[in-house]
């Protein structure tokens, strides 16, 4: 029987909200902004729009993903057969301390923290 697909690690959700920017190229950019996944810091997500999306569609996603989304989340799959991506996923994690059950959270990783308050806009 085969082992079905899952998750190495436990999938990390995050509460977000959608902004939307033009590029100087002309295109729109959803971004996701909010909380960071904890496990995955300082990485910033967005949705680049297709060319030739005008800007009410783009808005008009935009608002939809606000009222019908509020979390999105991350995980790792379960490269089963994949002894050195797990070797090395199980390394960072370590090193990263989040395999420490004491491990305490430093500057970056408290939760609820808007980690793109920084960006000017």
């Amino acid at each position: 029987m085969a082992r079905e697909p899952g998750y190495v690690v436990p999938i990390e959700a995050a509460g977000v909200y959608f902004g939307m920017r033009g590029m100087q190229n002309g295109r729109f950019v959803i971004d996701l902004e909010g909380q960071a996944i904890l496990s995955l810091p300082g990485i910033r997500y967005g949705l680049a729009l297709k060319p030739g999306v005008t800007k009410a569609q783009a808005q008009k996603l935009q608002s939809l993903l606000n009222e019908l989304c509020n979390q999105y989340f991350a995980g790792f799959l379960d490269r089963v057969n994949d002894e050195e991506f797990q070797q090395w996923l199980f390394e960072g994690y370590d090193i990263a301390g989040y395999l420490n059950p004491s491990r305490q959270l430093g500057p970056g990783d408290e939760i609820g923290r808007d980690p793109f308050a920084y960006d000017s806009k």
